[in-house]
């Protein structure tokens, strides 16, 4: 067994003396010599001491000379150059080594605290991604399925589609055979003497004339009916916007009652 822990054993010490062994710690179980009233450490190489000495309760006598000690511990040990001074280093250390396990206590709580809430946020975070990740994949699955029943419900729908293309090919093939025959009977006509071009040039004259007559008209409907409309959708977005405000100052009148 470490000659510290057998030391450690000897609870029935009450005075010791370990002076100028050129000692550098003591134990870290030397609170456990609960018995012990005087201590001298004069002359050793010890800069702290042990947390456990809190636990010196009987402790009434301790020298700390020529220590290299902390500064903190240092500024509470004193100089113990008389009886008095080395009592009065006895109480101030174990009081100090007692603040010092506290201020321990409260880190090592703060830290573990600290690691707790960081765990939990870890955790929170993979939960979040597992649900999205989760959310994804049934979307996924829904747009899969969704596109196999319109498929077995629609089995022609790339058929109509291709319908419909041909159905706009048909049309404009027609329009322009019909423009193609127009042409050829007024050609037809002029060449058999039916009428003439001034005839021609008369009829699409007068036809021009009605166009432009049909998209003047046109204007002055849209200009007329341009600033009527305006004001029937600034009705209508004022009337919203305040149904809007008034259904907002509600929810708030609301939340401000109950929260």
């Amino acid at each position: 067994m470490d000659d510290r822990m057998i030391f450690a054993t000897l609870t029935h010490l009450v005075k010791i003396d370990l002076s100028k062994n050129k000692l550098t710690e003591l134990p870290a179980n030397f609170g456990n010599l609960l018995n012990l009233q005087y201590l001298d450490l004069y002359g050793n190489q010890v800069t702290n001491l042990p947390v456990s000495f809190c636990k010196l309760k009987n402790l009434r006598w301790l020298d700390l000379k020529n220590n290299p000690l902390e500064p903190k511990l240092k500024n509470v040990a004193g100089d113990c150059l008389n009886e008095k001074e080395c009592q009065e280093c006895a109480k101030k250390k174990k009081e100090a080594i007692e603040r010092a396990k506290i201020e321990k206590e409260l880190v090592e709580q703060r830290r573990l605290k600290k690691l707790e809430k960081e765990k939990r946020k870890a955790e929170s975070k993979a939960k979040r991604q597992a649900q999205v990740l989760e959310t994804n994949d049934a979307q996924s699955n829904n747009e899969k399925a969704f596109g196999s029943q319109n498929d077995t419900k629609n089995p022609n729908l790339q058929t109509i589609k291709y319908e419909g293309l041909t159905c706009m090919k048909i049309f404009m093939y027609i329009f322009i055979i019909l423009c193609l025959t127009v042409l050829l009977v007024i050609q037809l006509g002029i060449h058999l003497e039916y009428f003439s071009v001034s005839d021609v040039k008369f009829a699409a004259d007068e036809a021009l004339v009605k166009l432009q007559s049909f998209i003047s008209n046109i204007i002055k409907l849209i200009i007329f009916y341009v600033p009527k409309i305006k004001e029937f959708c600034l009705k209508l977005v004022h009337c919203y916007m305040t149904n809007v405000t008034y259904y907002a100052s509600q929810i708030e009148q609301l939340l401000a009652l109950y929260f």
